[in-house]
């Protein structure tokens, strides 16, 4: 399979940036609406012996998931606490604290520490360097950065927590509800990384297509909107591969495909709904899905991990992406 790195630009305001499965569903109604409907059962039986293509989640460019494995140990902060003068302690453990959290990575350390399996490289940098890995809030997101990288510029975003009602009136407290709504600068630019089997052009006409489709809820009243701007083949970003994997989406992963005692990941349980126009906001089951960000070792090495799983809600077939993406 080749590898392509897909560019897009924000065409208006969202409410996430979109997940695999969200963009799954997009590129399900792309096929739909350019080729028709015998090419979208073409597309997912795809999936059972050679996919058209793999997809991960998007991200913004540059940018990657934070890694599951923990950053900082209780024995690497003793360390780095007893290390320093007495007086000094507590700006140690409040400098230590803000490492605790980050959303995002950069795509340095994701190819100098991530992809050859050298998290703990980086703890090596923050204990016994004085902390030559930063984090960087100033785009809107947490980010991990080197301290001697330059900042990307270009990536601005800025939330805004909305009341709205729930109903054409809003008579009742209940009937409103809170919903998070990301701006983002016309300069941001957002990626999402594929494996292929099809050619470059019909897969451009499929990413052309999400800003028809939309990628998420409220999009046919401008929310959740992207432009799809270019298609690039990717060369490999690193020099070494380690052991493990990082999955850059949500993977159901098929039986004896991981180690999962020398994995570190996060697991999220999630209850999801079909589109209204398909069958009403049906409920489609609940999955339990290893995270993008998860360290994951394969028994076996393969280009993808995990399946496209087909359930039956009200008597129509209803397909979850659980694949696992990794580069």
């Amino acid at each position: 399979m080749n590898n392509y790195r897909a560019v897009f630009s924000s065409s208006g305001v969202c409410t996430r940036i979109p997940d695999a499965q969200t963009l799954f569903g997009a590129f399900c109604q792309a096929v739909l609406m350019t080729d028709g409907q015998d090419c979208l059962y073409d597309y997912l039986n795809s999936f059972n012996s050679e996919p058209w293509f793999v997809h991960s989640s998007m991200f913004p460019a540059g940018l990657f998931p934070a890694f599951k494995q923990p950053l900082l140990t209780l024995q690497s902060i003793q360390k780095s606490v007893n290390a320093r003068d007495r007086s000094c302690k507590l700006d140690i453990l409040a400098q230590l604290k803000k490492y605790k959290k980050f959303e995002y990575i950069t795509e340095s350390i994701f190819s100098d520490f991530v992809i050859p399996d050298r998290i703990d490289e980086i703890r090596t940098h923050l204990v016994m360097n004085g902390g030559t890995i930063d984090t960087d809030q100033s785009r809107g997101v947490s980010v991990l950065q080197k301290t001697d990288e330059e900042k990307n510029e270009n990536f601005l975003m800025k939330s805004l927590l909305q009341t709205r009602s729930g109903t054409l009136e809003n008579k009742l407290e209940k009937d409103l509800f809170y919903q998070k709504q990301l701006f983002f600068s016309e300069d941001s630019r957002f990626v999402i990384y594929i494996k292929a089997n099809i050619e470059p052009e019909r897969l451009k006409r499929i990413l052309r297509m999400i800003e028809w489709t939309g990628t998420g809820p409220s999009s046919s009243i401008g929310f959740n909107q992207f432009h799809f701007e270019k298609i690039e083949k990717m060369d490999s970003i690193h020099k070494e591969q380690g052991n493990r994997i990082c999955l850059l989406s949500a993977c159901i992963p098929e039986e004896n495909e991981f180690d999962l005692k020398s994995s570190d990941y996060g697991i999220e349980s999630s209850l999801y709904k079909t589109s209204y126009s398909y069958i009403k906001d049906a409920c489609s089951g609940r999955f339990n899905l290893l995270q993008p960000g998860s360290m994951m070792l394969p028994l076996e090495k393969k280009e993808y991990y995990g399946n496209v799983l087909k359930v039956s809600t009200k008597g129509k077939p209803v397909y979850h992406y659980g694949i696992g993406f990794s580069l």
